[in-house]
């Protein structure tokens, strides 16, 4: 036969009402009271505080249905925002790389034409010098010689130069 008893517990806590929220919370205890809803209240506040450490949501969505909509709402409204930020950034970067190939295209004037590679796929020559018929050696000579000192004159030019320069700013 299955026991007909009620079993019921008590459970008590203490509060320190010189802390302003524990008071707080004590004239509230106060009104649940008197309005008759102080256990159902503590009852649904262990629940939904168990639920949520417990990464539930059933709880607060039984006790407050509008939740579940205003999560929606704002879940959408944050991907609008931020799909309206990512094509700002996608129509910012199409922009730069527009403006990059600009840069890197060579400007041609009206009626001309200028290729930086012939059909080949060689670079093209600069024009030389016209050759003559009688011109038999092309090869331009250059002698390089190694420079000599000038015991420090170069040096002390340059200075007295710049003491000149900074004499006319002075002035």
């Amino acid at each position: 036969m299955a026991d007909t008893k009620r079993y019921r517990v008590m459970h008590k806590f203490w509060l320190d009402l010189r802390k302003d929220y524990e008071d707080w919370l004590d004239e509230t205890i106060h009104t649940l009271k008197q309005e008759r809803t102080y256990s159902q209240t503590v009852r649904d506040g262990i629940r939904l505080i168990v639920d949520l450490r417990h990464k539930k949501l059933d709880a607060l969505l039984e006790l407050f249905p509008w939740v579940e909509n205003w999560i929606e709402s704002e879940v959408q409204r944050r991907i609008a925002e931020r799909s309206i930020s990512i094509q700002s950034r996608i129509d910012r970067l199409e922009g730069q790389l527009d403006a990059m190939s600009r840069m890197q295209q060579p400007q041609l004037e009206a009626g001309s034409e200028r290729r930086m590679l012939t059909d080949n796929g060689q670079r093209p020559m600069l024009p030389g010098p016209q050759k003559n018929a009688d011109d038999e050696d092309d090869t331009a000579l250059l002698t390089v010689k190694k420079a000599r000192g000038d015991n420090g004159q170069s040096a002390e030019n340059f200075l007295k130069s710049m003491m000149n320069l900074q004499a006319g700013f002075k002035q």
